[in-house]
């Protein structure tokens, strides 16, 4: 079942609840010591969010099915997560993975005002500990889903993730107060 976070604070206990802590920590450690799958597995546990859809219209969407011991595949109607039924909701993701250093540290290149005149209404870092997501107010001067990602990045000096195009598209939890 799919749970709308609505206000502050339920996102909030999403990020501060001592069990994201515990598989973060988890997913940290697997990671340094070279154990990608299991950083992999306990990622996948994680509570995913979406930020830039509120909603999915229903459509059809092909699955594979068995019947009498065959698999094929059928039509089936529903509410998918894809990116051609997404209700967007005037917001936009920015994502910066691989950084060669420490989230913290990159944060503190801007100041909470410039976010905020950027439209930054949230900043947060990744399990992997290795990137840092902007969850920004979208402009339609700056074009389509990509090109509000890229243009913060752009505002920013960051390379934004080509994952930014897609409106569909979910983000694993991290651990701790987010920045704004």
């Amino acid at each position: 079942m799919t749970e709308q976070i609505a206000t502050a604070e339920q996102l909030e206990g999403v990020f501060n609840n001592p069990e994201t802590y515990r598989k973060v920590c988890q997913i940290r450690e697997a990671r340094k010591q070279g154990d990608l799958k299991t950083a992999s597995s306990i990622k996948n546990s994680l509570e995913g969010l979406i930020f830039v859809a509120d909603d999915f219209a229903e459509c059809e969407k092909p699955v594979k099915v068995k019947e009498n011991g065959e698999e094929k595949e059928v039509m089936q109607r529903g509410k998918w997560r894809l990116q051609k039924s997404a209700h967007l909701n005037g917001l936009a993701v920015l994502d910066v993975d691989h950084l060669k250093e420490d989230p913290r540290q990159l944060f503190q290149k801007w100041t909470i005002e410039q976010l905020r005149e950027l439209g930054v209404l949230l900043v947060f870092i990744t399990s992997s500990n290795e990137g840092i997501k902007f969850v920004f107010m979208a402009r339609k001067e700056w074009g389509n889903l990509i090109q509000n990602a890229c243009e913060l990045a752009r505002q920013l000096s960051l390379q934004a993730d080509e994952s930014g195009k897609d409106a569909s598209r979910m983000f694993t939890s991290g651990w701790r107060h987010p920045f704004l």
